[in-house]
């Protein structure tokens, strides 16, 4: 009798087990890898001055740059590059169901009475349309020999 109810338990758990995960998707990626970047126009408008800003403000606001390397004339040139995906959808989905029952049963003397696992199936559909835009943001510094801002440029491109 023991054997039975414990196959019976085990039956359900994997039924309710299938249940709970088969209709369960993941949430999409967000863009940029789930990360936030500091690095837009306005922030370099505000923190960003020639003559006046030191590297070390630089760093300190858009952290370690993708690129560092040097000019003609000697000069550190840091280079930030952001780029970023967003997507648009219009979705439709469609989903079935499961479901599972148990009858409990006995013993008569050696002889087992009733009882059983009844389980069913289920699935789901969607679909998805939209549109995908991507965005680049690049910023490079130049510093002059005391580690100042001495000039820099921004390019933005979004198709």
């Amino acid at each position: 009798m023991r054997k039975q109810i414990l196959v019976v338990t085990l039956v359900m758990a994997c039924v309710m087990t299938l249940t709970l995960t088969s209709c369960k998707t993941a949430p999409p990626p967000l863009p940029g890898g789930g990360q936030r970047s500091n690095l837009t126009p306005g922030m370099v408008n505000k923190y960003v001055h020639k003559g006046e800003t030191p590297q070390t403000d630089i760093y300190r606001v858009f952290g370690p740059p993708n690129i560092i390397m040097t000019d003609q004339d000697g000069h550190e040139v840091w280079t930030y590059d952001v780029q970023s995906t967003s997507r648009t959808a219009a979705e439709t989905s469609r989903s079935g169901s499961v479901g599972a029952g148990v009858a409990a049963g006995g013993m008569a003397g050696n002889v087992p009475i009733g009882g059983g696992v009844v389980g069913g199936g289920g699935g789901s559909r969607s679909t998805s349309t939209g549109q995908v835009s991507s965005t680049t943001f690049t910023l490079m510094i130049t510093f002059d020999d005391k580690q100042v801002v001495q000039d820099y440029r921004m390019l933005s491109t979004q198709f």
